[in-house]
């Protein structure tokens, strides 16, 4: 009776096998058809959409160069600019800080570029151009030729970096430091804001420090306390360069919101000289000084259609909130870049956050170029982002630029000495 049971049951498991078997090929062509038509359309979608990204900088160059030679409004060139910049602004980004985050590629991108374009302005100022509509156009249509002419003979090599393992303890671990520290910042800078307007005035003040209440300079020691806290507690440089840069702006945006009428004399002067510039499109005598932040200033203007009196007053403390994008860039490990984050705030007693004159704004952009120097040496960064910097600090001033110039030089022949051999290409340039 056992037997024939046995032999019921093996019959019956004989059975049912053919049918598992059957249903295998049919796993294995539904896994066929998710790799051969699923997976091989996703990789065509995306590699259509690179090539949709390559080529929108060739279609914003061509129209610029087109829209240059004829009459436009000033609203189809802003556009057309603003379509340029973005689309041409990740690629650069990239191509100039390869080793950043990636979501600091666009903003290297812009920055580039628009150094490059006022370098281009400043150029053809001197040579005795005209500033105006077809200034614009054709000074960023020059460096967006150049780069694509860069991407056509060295092609960018992109690698695929590997994905960090983030379990869910360390996830959490993170999230309660992170989310409290920047939910925190924001909170006193919005709250210093606001007892900085509660105390705006347009009388003639020697410092604003007697006016402001007791609790701005509290929120400004609690703003250094969380940024010290984002550097020891948090794994991230990012969010010591959220914290650090809310700090900045919390400090220099006191000087134009207090002073309705602008702070110091220096500020009239250079506005009468951007307003005659935004005018006519030209200066005459030319100044040797300055213009490096005159065709800046003018161009944001006529790109913006906000007044020269606004972005005079704003231009400086905007920028200091950026320069802690640039220290993302320093090389060594995060634990090194958190501690540089935290030291920017030792520029907070200096009095190049008071107010936007060109010398303010060419410490700024010198010392962008500095940060930027640091990442050269470990190949994080391309040595001709510090050097447009650096060449942008000295047109605005001179005197102020050229120091921190020599600095980014002297970081470059240190970086690059021995994988170029300057020394000997100089050597030989002394005695021919």
């Amino acid at each position: 009776m056992r037997k024939e049971t046995h032999v019921l049951i093996s019959h019956q498991h004989s059975k049912l096998r053919p049918s598992i078997r059957d249903a295998r090929p049919r796993d294995n062509r539904l896994l066929t058809s998710y790799t051969n038509v699923i997976m091989p359309a996703f990789f065509s979608w995306s590699t259509s959409l690179d090539r949709v990204e390559r080529r929108l900088p060739w279609g914003g160059l061509i129209t610029l160069l087109v829209l240059a030679w004829l009459p436009v409004p000033s609203s189809l060139v802003a556009i057309v600019i603003l379509f340029s910049l973005i689309t041409s602004a990740w690629t650069i980004g990239g191509r100039m800080a390869p080793a950043t985050p990636r979501f600091t590629h666009l903003l290297i991108g812009i920055v580039t570029l628009i150094t490059t374009q006022s370098l281009v302005q400043t150029a053809w100022y001197y040579l005795g151009g005209t500033l105006g509509t077809r200034s614009d156009l054709l000074s960023l249509a020059i460096p967006l030729a150049l780069f694509q002419l860069w991407n056509i003979l060295k092609p960018v090599t992109s690698a695929v970096a590997a994905v960090p393992v983030v379990t869910v303890r360390s996830f959490l671990q993170e999230a309660r430091w992170v989310v409290p520290i920047l939910l925190g910042a924001e909170f006193i800078f919005g709250l210093i804001i606001l007892f900085a307007k509660s105390a705006a005035t347009d009388k003639a003040l020697n410092s604003p420090w007697g006016i402001l209440p007791a609790g701005i300079l509290a929120g400004i020691f609690f703003l250094f306390v969380l940024n010290w806290l984002a550097s020891e507690r948090t794994t991230s440089p990012v969010v010591s360069a959220l914290t650090s840069s809310t700090l900045l702006w919390s400090v220099a945006a006191l000087t134009p919101i207090i002073y309705l009428l602008g702070f110091g004399f220096d500020g009239f002067l250079h506005r009468a000289s951007e307003q005659i510039l935004l005018t006519t499109g030209t200066l005459t005598p030319r100044p040797p000084y300055y213009i490096g932040q005159y065709v800046f200033v003018t161009w944001f203007s006529r790109l913006s259609g906000l007044g020269l009196a606004t972005i005079d007053r704003w231009l400086v403390p905007f920028v200091s909130g950026l320069v802690p994008i640039a220290a993302l860039a320093l090389t060594g490990t995060d634990k090194d870049r958190r501690f540089s984050l935290l030291s920017i705030a030792a520029f907070i007693p200096l009095a190049i956050l008071a107010a936007t004159t060109p010398q303010s704004f060419a410490y700024l952009i010198g010392l962008a170029a500095i940060f930027c120097g640091f990442g050269v040496r470990g190949k994080t960064v391309h040595p001709l982002l510090p050097l447009l910097l650096a060449a942008w600090s000295v047109v605005v001033h001179p005197l102020a630029g050229l120091p921190l110039a020599g600095v980014v030089i002297g970081q470059l022949w240190i970086a690059l000495g021995a994988r170029y051999n300057l020394r000997t290409w100089l050597v030989r340039l002394f005695v021919a």
